[in-house]
């Protein structure tokens, strides 16, 4: 017969062990990105981003997802130091923030010309992004902000965006591309930690079953 004590203790091992199964790791995958090696990037140089001057890049994602953050390489060069980024799957909404299907916020920009990390900011909302739509993503300021939404030195061009003294949005084929990248949350995969537990736990409760068999059989 099983102790009592000892089959609640193994029961709650495994109880435990399957209730950290339930939250695992979030991995992210990258869908999108037009950074170099290492999310390297010019950061000398950028499109020019002011309260009258709009700059954005269209782009598709390699596979579908909901969408788990965003990577940019922008800088400051004068006024509030903070950026404004929008992303949205219609040419037809560019400059539309309410439109979008999600708008990041940076802060704490460096200085135009000085290497820094790209800024990453988490999506709240998991807007889910389709392999073959169309995505945009654009800088857009109300404020006395004036960025530079840097180069990417990767040789990445395609068809990108810009608003000049608040017009209309018009696009340039062939165009470099600012640097950034997307990422979608990948398959959940439980944590190495976890799976460890889970094989304790059962061993534990597999011991203690042949154990109560073997004495029956005594």
């Amino acid at each position: 017969m099983i102790h009592p004590k000892r089959f609640g203790a193994a029961l709650a091992l495994t109880a435990g062990a399957f209730l950290c199964a339930l939250h695992p790791a979030h991995a992210q995958t990258t869908v999108f990105s037009s950074f170099g090696p290492g999310n390297t990037f010019n950061a000398g140089a950028g499109f020019y981003e002011s309260v009258n001057d709009s700059q954005g890049a269209e782009f598709t994602v390699s596979t579908s997802g909901q969408l788990a953050s965003v990577t940019v390489a922008v800088s400051n060069i004068s006024g509030t130091n903070g950026a404004h980024f929008y992303l949205t799957d219609s040419a037809a909404n560019l400059g539309n923030t309410g439109a979008a299907l999600e708008s990041f916020t940076f802060t704490h920009l460096t200085p135009l010309g000085t290497s820094f990390t790209p800024l990453v900011s988490l999506s709240s909302q998991h807007p889910f992004l389709t392999t073959g739509q169309t995505y945009y993503l654009y800088e857009y300021e109300t404020g006395d902000s004036v960025n530079a939404f840097d180069l990417n030195t990767a040789g990445v061009s395609g068809t990108s965006w810009s608003s000049i003294d608040g017009g209309a949005y018009t696009s340039g084929t062939g165009s470099d591309f600012p640097a950034f990248s997307v990422q979608i949350a990948a398959a959940a995969v439980p944590e190495p930690s976890t799976l460890a537990v889970l094989a304790v736990a059962g061993l534990g409760l597999g011991l203690l079953m042949f154990k109560s068999r073997t004495r029956k059989t005594a």
